[in-house]
């Protein structure tokens, strides 16, 4: 009854300042790895097309196998916080450990056949001459960083669901300001182009590694989640629900308003900017005409892209896997199909960017926003308790 008398007595506002809490410092641990890819295309994307391609084609595929390995930040979060919640805590932090060894036998795989395949790799996906040489380079000498990522994915989920979203945020920006220096010395310094920037950026990853081995949403509703029982008390025909269940729709709710509002104010300021800024990352015109296209299609998305990442949030701070995993098939198949036209229609410059963005940002995004939003139409996904089973 402790649990419940607890949730019971909380406040809009308080909800709504714990939700402020964990949410803006865990926004920006979020974006760091996107950051870190940008700050290295600035950099590159004035010594020539070619090195800005090759690094374009290898962040790519960086990008994939860390989005892979996202789980790692993800189930830890959900177990952790669901621990936590129940008072297990030295359940929670075994869980953790174990997320821990668990990123480094992966990273240390992946690391290995990334440097070993890299080139292959590279020309399977259309590089070659300059662009083939500058992309496996970058490519190669990431890897070492790969396995930093994986660590720091790992721990932030650890520290997300123990609610500490401040100290992923502040390893997050010391991070970021060190790989601008790195790449800027490595790079320019010692004349090291792509190389250097892969290098500054590996060196900057195991900084943050090391400082970690010390997404509000998952955190928060793991927790209540773990430390809530059913209660008998409803309303005639109602179904019974929990004090915790009841500050989840709570939450739940204003996420998803939030995160709209959000996508709504990105989605302007990347459209406001979009045009303008191309030449931040290269000076070849062509190159920033594309780039400027493809921010404007992405600015359109962004409103569901907030919607998505709420429940995104929310369902995994529930430990909601099975779902997911099938839904991910779902959008997947829908997907599909939507890339083979934009890949068959031979589009090229701004337009085939254009495009290849709307596929995503929009086509993809629009099916995972209604497979979310059909798990989360009723009480199903939010099972009360230590684990789901």
């Amino acid at each position: 009854m402790r649990a419940t008398s607890s949730a019971r007595d909380r406040t809009p506002a308080s909800t709504s300042r714990q939700i402020l809490r964990l949410a803006v410092p865990a926004f920006g641990a979020l974006i760091a790895e996107p950051l870190f890819l940008l700050a290295d295309s600035a950099i590159v994307g004035h010594l020539g097309v070619a090195p800005l391609a090759g690094l374009g084609l290898a962040s790519t595929l960086l990008q994939t196998g860390v989005g892979l390995m996202v789980f790692l930040a993800y189930s830890t979060t959900a177990a952790v916080a669901r621990y936590v919640g129940a008072g297990r805590t030295s359940d929670a932090l075994a869980v953790g450990r174990d997320g821990l060894w668990l990123a480094v036998l992966l990273g240390i795989v992946i690391a290995s056949a990334g440097w070993i395949f890299a080139e292959p790799v590279v020309r399977l996906m259309g590089a070659d001459g300059e662009v083939l040489g500058y992309a496996v380079d970058y490519l190669r000498f990431s890897m070492p960083g790969l396995v930093a990522m994986l660590l720091v994915l790992a721990a932030t989920g650890v520290l997300r669901g123990l609610q500490d979203t401040k100290t992923p945020l502040v390893v997050a920006t010391i991070g970021f300001a060190a790989n601008i220096v790195l790449n800027f010395v490595l790079v320019y310094g010692l004349d090291l182009s792509v190389t250097g920037a892969a290098l500054g950026t590996s060196i900057a990853q195991w900084g943050m590694a090391a400082v970690s081995l010390a997404i509000a949403a998952q955190a928060m509703i793991g927790k209540e989640l773990g430390a809530g029982t059913v209660s008998e008390e409803a309303a005639d025909g109602d179904t019974p629900q929990s004090a915790a269940q009841q500050i989840v729709h709570v939450l739940t709710r204003k996420m998803i308003k939030w995160g709209a509002g959000f996508g709504v104010i990105t989605g302007a300021l990347l459209a406001a900017v979009g045009p303008f800024i191309g030449w931040i990352f290269t000076s070849d015109q062509q190159v920033q005409a594309a780039f400027a296209a493809g921010l404007l299609v992405l600015a359109a998305g962004q409103p569901i892209a907030g919607y998505v990442f709420v429940l995104d949030g929310v369902l995994i701070g529930a430990g909601d896997a099975k779902y997911l995993a099938i839904a991910g098939v779902v959008n997947l198949v829908l997907y599909l199909p939507l890339l083979w036209w934009v890949f068959s229609a031979d589009l090229s410059g701004g337009a085939g960017i254009a495009w290849l963005w709307a596929a995503f940002g929009v086509g993809y995004l629009a099916a995972r926003a209604l497979t979310l939003g059909w798990r989360v139409r009723d009480d199903r996904w939010m099972v009360v308790g230590a684990s789901r089973g």
